[in-house]
């Protein structure tokens, strides 16, 4: 990438290095255009070009082009002489780069595809497809510098990056200004387990390990384990051998995963425990009529209806086709414990975002002047309902002198622009008194109908969401939470702000 009113050297934004395997076909490099330029996006919102291209390398040739990023980055250079541009090979600049882990080791991603889990919150190689695992992974991670953070306000740049590279840079930011280089493992092909059932209707574990064309799988070791109710129940390890590895269970499957390790390069690949599917539910209806109805969307007169068209449903039924009806053993045992589970992992999300329920103004004064107690940084107040007396009432329980305080408001508690100043020409003054930086007010445009109706408090990095103004907190039942995601909520508030009118303090007299 590089900003086209400066003339400095392009900066790397991301690189990949991936390896393959003598049985795949050798890939090609993307040509360059007439002019030996690579595929271009003007990203213009934020004054940055981006550029990507696929380059073919020999091996050797990748991986010292890949360790040459920490001491003298450039552009790499395709192995076929038609391929290559203008620009290959020139000096480009790179992040400060920290190995990880420490050069030449290798790790092995793991991912936690499981029901409380996710697929790729801890997923190092997201861009990785099928054809590269198994697998094992080393990082050059980069330093966040501001040209690479704005990539990340700009969405259209970030879908055209997503469709090259192969991930969201926004999710996986941690990439962004590093490198990868992926060495697929040379001897195994695919790693499958699966579940078997004897004459007699006993479960067991199936492990089968398949090598590459004319590689051996001599040193590697399979092992296949069960969780069963929160707890590891059968662990056995196999020599890899040409033979299907079993491991008969001592009752019905739960949940089984596998490990594979070699004895001089460590894990291989790894599945956590998983269920088997057992059951499948239905839910059909039967469409009884369609009906259309207009509604009044827009509560001003003489607008325009909306039409919809409706499906009424006659009947509905839900069905659960066992896929093994022959199993005698009840399974409310299994249901109850993975319900309890679930369950427990909602209380878990729902302690995250802190809920309280508020029927007691004492009691929400309190809560709330304990969160703003607790800044180090920053607290901003956004309710369009919030006055002088507001900002005084909450904002004096800031317990550090050197913490900013922001108040967005509006129009709709002041009847006069006079009351506006008096109000708040008082409270600062007592600021001022106490030797605290004066806060900085804005109000939102629009007398009757500003922006935006919800409240929020904004504590250094968390943003509390509350069903009731400051002013009224407390008096009448609601509810206030914290946001587990943040992030985009806090960046519109603070577009709010920075958009909103700010007050003429300048001339308010105490």
């Amino acid at each position: 990438m590089r900003e086209p009113s400066r003339r400095e050297r392009p900066q790397l934004l991301f690189a990949s290095v991936e390896l393959i395997t003598p049985s795949r076909p050798v890939p090609d490099s993307m040509r360059v255009n007439a002019k030996g330029v690579p595929q271009v996006h003007s990203a213009s919102s934020i004054g940055i070009d981006l550029a990507f291209r696929r380059v073919s390398m020999r091996a050797a040739e990748a991986v010292t082009w890949y360790r040459s990023l920490q001491s003298a980055p450039s552009l790499p250079i395709p192995v076929a002489d038609a391929d290559r541009g203008r620009h290959d090979g020139t000096a480009i600049q790179a992040s400060s780069l920290a190995d990880e882990p420490a050069w030449p080791f290798l790790s092995t991603p793991l991912a936690d595809p499981s029901l409380f889990g996710s697929g790729d919150d801890f997923y190092p190689t997201p861009f990785t497809g099928p054809g590269s695992h198994p697998a094992r992974a080393h990082r050059q991670l980069a330093v966040l510098t501001p040209q690479l953070e704005r990539i990340l306000g700009d969405e259209e740049a970030r879908r055209w990056l997503l469709r090259r590279i192969h991930f969201d840079v926004a999710r996986h930011d941690e990439l962004l200004g590093g490198a990868v280089l992926v060495v697929p493992d040379p001897d195994v092909r695919v790693v499958r387990t699966s579940m078997a059932r004897d004459a007699a209707g006993r479960e067991h574990m199936v492990g089968e390990v398949r090598p590459r064309l004319h590689r051996s799988l001599r040193g590697l070791t399979l092992t296949l384990f069960e969780e069963r109710f929160g707890a590891m129940n059968l662990f056995k390890s196999f020599e890899v051998g040409d033979a299907l590895m079993i491991a008969p269970a001592s009752d019905q499957i739960e949940h089984a995963g596998h490990a594979l390790s070699h004895t001089e390069r460590g894990l291989i690949d790894q599945q956590k425990a998983l269920p088997y599917l057992r059951t499948i539910g239905f839910n059909m209806g039967l469409t009884k009529r369609r009906v259309r109805l207009e509604t009044r969307d827009d509560r001003r007169k003489g607008s325009k209806p909306t039409v919809h068209d409706l499906s009424e449903t006659d009947w509905s039924t839900n069905s659960v086709v066992e896929l093994h009806p022959d199993l005698p053993r009840s399974r409310d045992a299994a249901s109850r414990f993975y319900a309890s589970s679930q369950r427990r992992h909602a209380e878990r999300l729902a302690h995250r975002q802190q809920v309280q329920w508020f029927d007691q103004r004492s009691v929400a004064l309190r809560f709330i002047r304990e969160q703003i107690a607790r800044a180090k940084d920053a607290v901003m107040i956004v309710d369009p309902y919030a006055d002088g007396l507001d900002l005084f009432n909450f904002g004096h329980f800031i317990g550090r002198s050197d913490v900013i305080l922001r108040l967005l408001t509006s129009r709709l508690p002041f009847h006069n622009a006079e009351n506006v100043r008096a109000g708040f020409a008082e409270v600062l003054r007592t600021f001022r008194e106490r030797g605290l930086p004066q806060p900085e007010i804005r109000v939102l445009a629009g007398a009757q109908n500003p922006p935006i109706h919800d409240r929020f408090l904004v504590v250094d990095g968390d943003v509390w969401l509350s069903g009731n103004s400051l002013n009224r907190i407390g008096e009448r039942a609601s509810v206030m939470l914290k946001l587990i995601d943040p992030a985009e909520v806090r960046t519109r508030l603070q577009r709010l702000f920075d958009t909103a009118e700010g007050l003429d303090l300048g001339e308010m007299k105490p």
